[in-house]
């Protein structure tokens, strides 16, 4: 731990993440061989090897383009080019055989005589990154290779269905009952402070388990998964009590196609078993309960859908899990008395990062993973006390009930250095807003933002049940430089409960009423009219902000009846503004179907009728409620949902999300009597 650590550049493109993972593990052994020992060494210690220099500018590259197809070949340097620009060329014209070989034979053999090409065009500035026997470069693409003609590019997931039952994933080991359980994401890094930050969690908290919530960098080879994970776990082990970890995977232990992820669990609580503890995690997602079986652990597996190449800077849609995960969960919550606390990866929404891209089909809910949230959901409350996730590298406390969930928590800071010009507090969707707890912020050191973790304390409780204690600490950030003295204490941040809060039925809705219209339990409403002309025709298009408007809900006979499932309504926005021009109504429109106010008529009565159709039917209880879950149909166009539309025209984005009606985005509404 006395070697200079620098905290690697990470980008979220497969192949790019897979690239730098084998120049940085030939610049480990390159290193060791020049210095002629065997220093523990890992990719955080060799960010300054020209080879991996090099590589941290091309997929810097990469990931400012989008693109590892359309990032084009890095131009070639001149001689006045500084030592990046050539280690991003070498590296660029390797890589580009790497990924367009496809005989790994040929290609090899390529490879070498194109070093010998430049060196003989650039001498010592291609030489100095091959030892005199051989060329670096093309040992890289040889080892890139391998991974591809190895794992052929197929994920390993151990599927329950293929092992047996739904017992398959659950965990021997029980949690004692005054047990207190550390959370930690985001930490596979290798970085020094990291590793500081996991020994003052053992030293000082003592907790009994200790669970990562994903990533482990540059793309979870069996080699990162070894340096930047298992040993050193095994070498604090050795200071103190081992204890059982638990890990789920994220996107970038899939870019080596979770290989060396499934490896490194396996006989991660191996050495607990000479004493009685069997805490063998077989699957990728874990159920993990107490002993009194009060709570439990739901750990999912959300890097599986978000391991491929495509880039995260603009994703499509927010990962859901393998086709067979789902009912391994509902199961364990059907059948579960006790809480829940989910736990993933990938957040279930973020009030800073996008979640869902423009090209996604939820694109205009960017804030939300759609199919995450429509799946638990229904849990949240009765069942789920609480779920944590990381992905981004912050921590985060946002407001309570966002989306239905009691308390959703960001843990994604344990290890990644994230400087302070990412800005991760910016409030970029004020759909999601963050707490106004002064204390819920991490402070910053050394120009990067500090480490947090979260430890979950069992003890206080008097029957299984009962609330839980979280409390959030953060631990300094060095940066590049180790602080003398190093930092032995971790601070605390803030505390809060964590218990289920069961959910009760509003009240009734009936025509006549005056409501507010919300969107997925958010902040986020049926809002404030656009005024739009277009020819002769006066429209006014209602958008969706933070600032709800009234909206009259009403039926045919101006009854004042309450409201079932599949009844028709009409909506009618209050805004004095819009004068008769108050219906809302569903029209054809030149891209899109456009939704906007107009006078009724009887000509437009289809336009204008909407059917309300509830989420989860109740057949015994067919009466709409306050706050629940409804879909609002058009009849003009059948089985059409209401729901945003972000509107983009010459790539150019809309000031306003409006609404529009498609068969694919299948918006929850939720009534809120006013």
């Amino acid at each position: 731990m006395n070697q200079t650590s620098i905290p690697p550049l990470r980008v979220r493109i497969q192949q790019v993440s897979l690239w730098q993972s084998v120049v940085a593990a030939y610049a480990v052994q390159h290193t060791r061989k020049l210095r002629k020992d065997q220093t523990f060494l890992n990719l955080t210690h060799v960010q300054e090897h020209h080879m991996v220099s090099g590589t941290n500018h091309l997929a810097a590259q990469c990931e400012a383009n989008n693109s590892v197809e359309t990032h084009t070949f890095i131009p070639e340097p001149k001689e006045n080019s500084t030592e990046a620009e050539f280690g991003a060329y070498f590296s660029s014209l390797f890589f580009q055989k790497a990924m367009t070989a496809t005989d790994a034979n040929s290609a090899a053999k390529d490879a070498y005589k194109l070093c010998e090409e430049l060196a003989a065009r650039w001498g010592k500035k291609f030489r100095r990154y091959s030892d005199a026997d051989d060329c670096g470069w093309a040992y890289c693409l040889e080892e890139y290779l391998k991974f591809k003609k190895q794992y052929k590019g197929v994920k390993k997931y151990n599927d329950w269905m293929k092992n047996g039952e739904l017992n398959f994933g659950v965990i021997d080991y029980k949690i004692p009952n005054n047990a207190k359980v550390a959370i930690i994401g985001d930490w596979g890094t290798g970085m020094q402070d990291g590793e500081y930050l996991l020994e003052m969690i053992l030293k000082h908290h003592q907790p009994d388990v200790i669970i990562h919530l994903g990533d482990i960098y540059y793309a979870g080879t069996p080699e990162e998964c070894d340096a930047n994970f298992y040993d050193i776990f095994q070498r604090l082990f050795t200071k103190y009590k081992q204890i059982p970890v638990f890990t789920i995977p994220g996107n970038h232990d899939y870019y080596s196609f979770a290989y060396g992820y499934y490896q490194m669990v396996a006989k991660l609580n191996t050495g607990l078993k000479s004493k009685g503890i069997n805490a063998t995690q077989e699957a990728s997602y874990f159920c993990l309960r107490t002993e009194d079986n009060g709570w439990q652990f739901l750990g999912m597996d959300t890097g599986y859908c978000d391991g491929g190449p495509l880039s995260a800077r603009f994703p499509k849609d927010g990962p859901f899990l393998h086709p067979n995960e789902p009912k391994w969960h509902q199961d364990k919550l059907d059948n579960f008395n006790g809480a829940s606390i989910l736990l993933s990866h990938h957040q279930l929404f973020s009030g800073n990062a996008e979640v869902n891209g423009l090209t996604g089909t939820f694109g205009s809910i960017p804030y939300l993973n759609k199919n995450l949230v429509d799946f638990f959901r229904p849990y949240f409350g009765n069942k789920v006390a609480g779920w944590f996730w990381g992905h981004e590298h912050n921590q985060v406390k946002y407001q309570n009930n966002l989306f239905g969930l009691p308390i959703g928590r960001l843990v994604g800071a344990s290890a990644y250095e994230e400087p302070e010009s990412g800005t991760p507090y910016k409030q970029t969707f004020p759909e999601v807003p963050f707490s106004t707890d002064p204390c819920a912020m991490l402070d910053s050191e050394n120009e990067f933002f500090n480490h947090g973790f979260a430890i979950i304390d069992f003890s206080q409780r008097s029957h299984p049940t009962d609330a839980v204690t979280t409390q959030y600490f953060q631990y300094p950030s060095w940066g590049k430089t180790a602080p003398n003295p190093i930092p032995q204490k971790t601070c605390f941040m803030w505390s809060e409960p964590l218990a289920l809060q069961p959910q009760t039925k509003g009240k009734e809705v009936q025509f006549g009423q005056h409501i507010h219209l919300n969107l997925e339990l958010g902040n986020a409403f049926v809002g404030p009219e656009v005024e739009h002309f277009e020819i002769s025709r006066e429209e006014y298009l209602p958008t969706v902000r933070t600032n709800p408007v009234v909206l009259k809900i009403s039926d045919a006979s101006n009854s004042s009846n309450v409201i079932q499932d599949g009844d028709t309504i009409y909506l009618t926005t209050q805004e004095p503004k819009v004068g008769k021009y108050s219906h809302l109504g569903a029209w054809d429109g030149i891209t899109t179907h456009e939704i906007y106010y107009y006078m009724y008529s009887q000509a437009h009565d289809k336009n204008m009728r909407w059917k309300i159709k509830k989420v989860i039917p109740t057949p015994n209880d067919p009466t709409i409620h306050e706050n629940e879950a409804v879909y609002i149909f058009s009849e003009k166009f059948s089985g059409k949902y209401l729901c945003p539309y972000l509107s983009i025209i010459n790539e150019k984005i809309s000031t306003y999300t409006y609404l529009t009606v498609s068969d694919k985005v299948n918006s929850n509404w939720f009534i809120q009597i006013q």
